[in-house]
């Protein structure tokens, strides 16, 4: 039952298929914390990525509406 669930949470996490077989294949799941702080560090710039797009997009709208006046 832990396999299932922790499978579950690894494909919930991004991990690819080839990922979690690697996982499952080293039993000790030693490398498991390092490749989730990797997806969490990758996520965390993603997120800023998406903030700095949103506040292009703001910036954008706004200087139209300023040209409007």
């Amino acid at each position: 039952m832990f396999l299932a669930v922790l499978l579950v949470k690894l494909r919930r996490f991004g991990f690819t298929i080839q990922e979690m077989i690697s996982v499952m294949e080293d039993e000790s799941f030693t490398n498991l914390e390092a490749l989730l702080a990797q997806k969490r560090s990758k996520l965390r710039m993603q997120i800023e990525e998406l903030n700095l797009k949103v506040d292009e997009i703001d910036e954008f709208l706004a200087s139209g509406r300023e040209y409007k006046k």
